[in-house]
């Protein structure tokens, strides 16, 4: 079997997107031919100065949330075992890179990056992250490939264009999850990149069932699945429950990306990945703002509804509309119409486009053709 390293975020604690996303990866690859090994990084030590300049001029109410999350949620967050399901499921380097001492990496046959928001370098001081996602640290004429790789919107910032430029000359084939992301290659002088969806994809229901353990613990009476991330979105939580019980469906409330400050007083569900899975799987309906949470409800064939970010990460939502259009969901963006997650949807059309994806992948058919070399 011949060797990978992927490049993705696989380890969160809380977003279950992203370590499905990178077992979907490793899936693929193993089909292929390929033992995936997720590449296990951390960041250098701060100097004293930079230490002494956090603690002085952090934003206080950022200070006190991120206290209160250590002291209350921390404890909750881990009940999700997502640590259990990535070492069951994924292999992941023995030793843990620093990103100033990439060049220690063993060699490999392949070198992969993403899928998930790998070339979103929109935050301050992303461009320390530049030498891992974009492969730099590759040895000269190593295979390399992106796999539904992300920018996060449809730009790239200026301050690393002529880098990033540079970096995907070096490429052997270059795959964006958003169909923007095309013409943000074409920008930075890449004509050749393809649109591909979201890994998650490749795999079908029956895949991800394999997975279950029989601990996943869910209601036995009709429920509605509530998967929202502590993100930025116009959706009344007073008057969604009000609606819950107005149709006698129980609400099982799971939240995700518990690093951003969002209270509320509702009972939530800490699910691990395998239960989050089959809690989708039988839900009566999906409401979600979670990118991931709308592909697995049409993974599972479930009725659900959208909801769109808003504010400073409504840039995110063009991942949707790369989505939407695919597959013709405008009618599930959330409109304070809770009824409308009701409608049907036409899965059969759906399916078809699905194992038509899985057949035609021109990620597989790359890795089918570059086996052999």
């Amino acid at each position: 079997m011949k060797s990978a390293l992927v490049v993705t975020w696989w380890g969160a604690i809380s977003n279950y997107g992203s370590i499905l996303q990178a077992y979907a990866v490793s899936e693929v690859l193993k089909e292929f031919g390929y033992k995936a090994v997720m590449l296990k990084v951390c960041e250098p030590d701060d100097s004293i100065w930079k230490k002494i300049k956090r603690k002085l001029f952090c934003n206080p109410f950022r200070f006190i949330y991120g206290r209160i999350y250590k002291w209350f949620l921390y404890e909750k967050d881990l009940s999700r075992k997502t640590a259990e399901f990535c070492n069951k499921n994924l292999h992941i380097s023995e030793k843990i890179y620093r990103l100033d001492t990439l060049s220690g990496i063993p060699k490999y046959n392949l070198y992969v990056v993403g899928s998930d928001q790998m070339w979103n370098f929109t935050g301050e001081g992303d461009e320390r992250y530049a030498e891992e996602r974009l492969l730099a640290f590759a040895p000269e004429k190593s295979k390399k490939i992106s796999f539904a790789v992300s920018f996060g919107g449809n730009s790239f910032p200026s301050f690393l264009a002529n880098y990033a430029s540079e970096q995907l000359k070096t490429f052997d084939f270059v795959s964006v999850r958003e169909k923007s992301g095309v013409d943000v290659c074409k920008k930075l002088g890449f004509a050749n990149a393809v649109y591909h969806p979201d890994p998650t994809f490749l795999l079908s229901a029956d895949d991800y069932r394999t997975l279950y353990d029989g601990n996943e613990n869910i209601p036995r009476k009709r429920y509605v699945l509530l998967y929202l991330l502590n993100n930025s979105t116009r959706f009344s939580l007073k008057a969604f429950y009000k609606w819950a019980e107005k149709e006698k469906l129980e609400v099982v409330y799971v939240n995700g990306n518990m690093q951003f400050c969002k209270f509320n007083f509702y009972k939530k569900t800490y699910a691990t990945v395998t239960q989050w899975l089959k809690l989708i799987d039988h839900a009566e309906y999906v409401f979600t703002n979670s990118y991931h949470g709308t592909i697995f409800s049409l993974v599972f064939n479930k009725k659900f509804v959208s909801v769109l970010q808003n504010g400073k990460i409504a840039l995110k939502n063009e991942r949707f509309k790369s989505l939407f259009e695919e597959f013709d969901l405008k009618n599930r963006i959330y409109n304070s119409d809770f009824d409308r997650v009701k409608e049907d949807l036409n899965y059969s059309l759906i399916n078809e486009k699905l194992t038509m994806l899985r057949e035609k992948s021109c990620i597989k058919a790359f890795l089918k053709e570059i086996y052999n070399d």
